[in-house]
């Protein structure tokens, strides 16, 4: 069923009050980086935002963070566990009462990658006509019919990338792509601190999560032939409590960190002389954005990855980085940025400009922007 009119778009007036409904705070990047950071620059365009969470913070903090050893001690904390992951079912629905309760005073409800029950959109749409939707991950891979639901009843759908856009566009005609971006006056403060720093190994880095740290795994047999070759060190953040997929063997050395914060991030990936964004082939590679790379280019890193996803519309082979399709591409370039310092110096230097050019928070923001008054208003 669609609740949307299929007549032309009744243009509402100024947008001055927008509620913004995300996955829980910074704990998951996407609501960080495609709406937290936005919220101060719709503040300095005198538009007032609310942003609700609906997972606890806290709660999904904990519970993400838990270590299960066995004994006694850890029954009790699987018990704790679930305990609290019924409390946050609760805290879903306290949410859901606040979104309906307030939904007549806001001119825009943003939801931001969840693709939420079909019930709820339904309740939602009798409240408002103004949803939009936006998403930076196939998220329809694990709940089609509620994303495609929301994608069909949205004003507007924002997408990560272009792979993104097309599912959507199956769907709704009013699909824009805004990619995921940097907020580059924050690496800036770091930059001219942490740039001319050398390490006495070459440092080869991954920003993560416990979540995507299989893809890290068809590179085990390619980390094992450099180590042979050249004295190396592998740091790997944000690999939770996971078990790391590396083992060090020769001159390779490899640090892991469990968690990181914004702050920690960008002072991490400083560190590194060059960054790697491996994927393994399947669909939800190919929704992921090029966060990860842009992050990268945003300390000035060379960045080698898979030619999947976002990486497509940033990568430009042999200029910034390089693609790597297989264990000996990855061997390949790997070993050539290794030994070639000038070179990771130069391609740093490129995609840096991209980023200033096409990928900060605020050139993103002014896409955002436009794209609601061009869609709802103008």
């Amino acid at each position: 069923m669609i609740y949307k009119s299929e007549e032309k778009m009744h243009k509402m007036g100024p947008i001055r009050k927008i509620l913004f409904l995300i996955p829980s705070s910074d704990l998951i990047p996407s609501g960080k980086v495609r709406v937290l950071n936005y919220i101060p620059y719709f503040r300095e365009h005198s538009i007032r935002c609310k942003v609700l969470n609906y997972h606890h913070p806290a709660i999904l903090k904990y519970c993400d963070r838990l270590i299960i050893n066995g004994g006694i001690l850890s029954l009790l904390k699987l018990l704790l566990k679930g305990f609290l992951r019924y409390v946050n079912i609760f805290y879903h629905k306290w949410v859901e009462i606040n979104v309906f309760v307030s939904a007549r005073r806001y001119d825009v409800i943003l939801i931001q990658w969840l693709p939420l029950p079909r019930h709820f959109i339904q309740k939602l749409l009798r409240k408002t006509p103004n949803l939009v939707f936006d998403y930076d991950d196939a998220v329809f891979l694990g709940s089609e019919d509620n994303t495609n639901f929301i994608l069909t009843n949205s004003k507007i759908v924002i997408a990560g990338n272009q792979y993104l856009k097309d599912y959507a566009n199956k769907f709704n005609k009013n699909v824009v792509v805004i990619p995921s971006c940097i907020p580059l006056n924050k690496f800036d403060v770091y930059r001219e601190e942490k740039q001319n720093i050398i390490n006495s190994k070459v440092v080869i880095g991954w920003i993560g999560s416990q979540s995507t740290l299989h893809h890290i795994e068809i590179l085990k047999d390619v980390f094992n032939i450099l180590g042979e070759k050249y004295p190396l060190q592998l740091r790997l953040i944000g690999i939770g409590n996971a078990k790391c997929p590396m083992v060090g063997e020769g001159k390779l050395e490899i640090i892991t960190v469990p968690y990181y914060n914004e702050e920690d991030m960008i002072n991490y990936v400083f560190s590194f002389d060059i960054g790697i964004n491996p994927l393994k082939e399947n669909g939800f590679a190919h929704g992921k954005t090029s966060l990860k790379t842009l992050i990268y280019m945003a300390a000035s890193l060379p960045v080698i990855s898979s030619p999947i996803g976002g990486n497509l519309e940033v990568v430009a082979d042999g200029v910034n980085g390089f693609f790597a399709a297989t264990p000996e591409e990855w061997l390949k370039t790997l070993a050539l940025l290794i030994e070639d310092r000038s070179l990771r110096k130069e391609m740093g230097k490129n995609g840096l400009s991209l980023v200033r050019e096409k990928y900060t928070t605020d050139h993103c923001f002014k896409l955002f922007n436009e794209t609601l008054i061009s869609y709802l208003v103008g």
